[in-house]
């Protein structure tokens, strides 16, 4: 485990993990800053390790980067990392957090200010599961971009999406295999969900959330009191899908 004082990290190489299981944790996102590079990832997890465990990685704000994370590897579609990300603050990357494995994303802030993507799903080789659980994206031209070649299977709830240009787009080499990933309780303001994304949608809400800062904040609106706090996926109902990381 990696533990990340309070302080700003200023980047002049990314990060790599390669067939390891690691868990980086900051002090708080509030207080630990990576500072990245725009011509480079933060963070570039590559190859699972033996065990398939979990890259876990909390508490910590990327800013000023490529992507903040970038959990992709090219070479050989059956050996890509499984990754759980929580309490992070994604903002001011060239793009936010690339996943191409199994992965949770769980309590983070995805701020955008370069009109590029919050989360890219790659999803290659064998059926991978997906947990996007109560997240907030702002101000991206695309919110979820998907281009993958595997299954998916689980779901995107509770999150919310506020400034967003599309909330959800499909590349054209991306197959249709969505049909198993819910997308349900979500807030979406002001853009629709689009009818291609390919995903099963229900219980979707739009009104603003009157954020005071972009995505750190949601007034009292009575639309969001009862409907952004309910968790449909408890810590059992995560396991249904696969084993959670400690």
């Amino acid at each position: 485990m990696v533990y990340l004082s309070g302080g700003i990290y200023g980047q002049y190489k990314q990060i790599i993990i390669d067939q390891k299981s690691v868990g980086i944790y900051g002090e708080s996102a509030k207080n630990v800053l990576i500072d990245g590079l725009s011509n480079q990832n933060s963070i570039n997890v590559r190859r699972r390790n033996s065990n398939n465990d979990w890259v876990k990685i909390a508490d910590i704000t990327f800013g000023d980067g490529n992507y903040g994370i970038d959990a992709l590897w090219l070479n050989d579609p059956s050996l890509q990392s499984r990754m759980d990300i929580e309490r992070c603050i994604i903002k001011d990357n060239l793009k936010g957090v690339c996943s191409a494995g199994d992965v949770i994303i769980r309590n983070t802030n995805f701020v955008g200010e370069h009109g590029a993507t919050g989360l890219f799903f790659l999803q290659r080789g064998e059926d991978h599961q997906v947990v996007i659980l109560n997240n907030i994206f702002t101000n991206y031209s695309t919110g979820l971009l998907f281009n993958n070649s595997a299954y998916m299977k689980g779901a995107i709830a509770n999150n919310i999406f506020d400034g967003i240009g599309t909330i959800a787009s499909v590349q054209s080499g991306a197959n249709s295999t969505r049909l198993y990933l819910d997308f349900e309780n979500n807030a979406l303001y002001s853009s629709p969900m689009p009818n291609n994304a390919g995903m099963a949608v229900s219980n979707t809400l739009n009104a603003n959330p009157y954020f005071t800062v972009a995505g750190y904040y949601v007034s009292t609106n009575s639309s969001y009191l009862d409907y952004g706090v309910r968790d449909p996926l408890s810590s059992n109902q995560i396991d249904e899908y696969f084993d959670e990381p400690d």
